[in-house]
């Protein structure tokens, strides 16, 4: 006798469910052989559950991993250049992208398969779908955020582009960021609470677009942000180390900041990388 578990498989690998599920659950029936009616009509109703959860499940991975690459291609078709049309290919995009959402609450009803407890199903497994339908909603979202960015920044009035590198760096955004660059932000320049672009893309561990201000835009790199605080201190308390090897080639002032990082720590500010063996430890 064959198992309906066996079956299922079987029609998982060949890369697609069968779209006709009575069609699969009869062929299952007759895989399980001689029985007694009434068995074969809880065998063939047990096998059209497993088939549809199956299918949802299959279904759920397929369209996250489509939205992804998605998520992925159109991080790489921002426009970046003051000389594109960046209005239009953003507005392109942002079409796209509101195509999308109607997908989300597609996976959140698959996602309901994963919570089934007539199949004993791990909590780790079904916190995770939630939270990738989560993450993926997070995406798109942050992605209209950086078109809007966009848009806003081809009518910026010169006086607004220190804020727009800045918030830029600090969501993350690298398609504002070179746009904001482009069209004449300097990379030094701080927002109105003082922080600069280059103490956010610290903050966040942003290693490119760290390379992108001190390598690619020349930025200083102990231009003090807020507080007067430079990037290199940002980088030990928070436990950067990527981003303070990048600083440190770059010319950052040890000293400095580890002298602001003690001073920072006797305040009682966030204690994110306290040392760690970064700077050996108080002194």
């Amino acid at each position: 006798m064959e198992a309906c578990d066996d079956v299922i498989a079987r029609c998982l690998a060949k890369g697609k469910v069968p779209p006709m599920l009575e069609a699969a659950s009869t062929a299952v029936v007759r895989a399980i052989g001689d029985k007694k009616r009434t068995e074969s009509t809880a065998a063939r109703e047990t096998l059209r559950k497993l088939l549809a959860r199956e299918y949802a499940r299959h279904a759920y991975r397929k369209q996250v991993e489509a939205l992804e690459s998605r998520l992925v291609e159109w991080r790489r078709r921002m426009p970046r250049s003051k000389a594109e049309d960046v209005a239009r290919a953003a507005s392109v995009i942002n079409e796209q992208v509101l195509a999308k959402f109607s997908w989300l609450p597609s996976l959140r009803s698959k996602a309901q398969f994963f919570e089934d407890a007539d199949f004993e199903l791990e909590e780790k497994e079904r916190l995770r779908v939630e939270a990738a339908v989560v993450t993926l909603t997070a995406a798109l979202r942050d992605i209209q955020d950086e078109l809007s960015e966009l848009k806003a920044l081809v009518r910026a009035d010169k006086t607004q582009l220190a804020e727009s590198l800045v918030r830029a760096a600090k969501n993350g955004h690298r398609a504002a960021l070179g746009l904001a660059l482009d069209l004449g932000a300097h990379p030094d320049a701080p927002s109105e609470l003082g922080a600069t672009a280059l103490t956010w893309a610290v903050q966040r561990g942003d290693v490119d677009i760290v390379t992108t201000l001190l390598v690619d835009a020349r930025a200083n790199a102990n231009a003090p942000g807020y507080r007067g605080y430079v990037p290199l201190l940002y980088a030990l308390l928070y436990r950067k180390t990527e981003c303070a090897g990048v600083l440190k080639e770059r010319g950052a002032n040890i000293t400095l900041a580890e002298t602001q990082l003690r001073a920072a720590l006797q305040r009682d500010e966030p204690r994110a990388g306290y040392y760690a063996g970064i700077v050996g430890g108080p002194r």
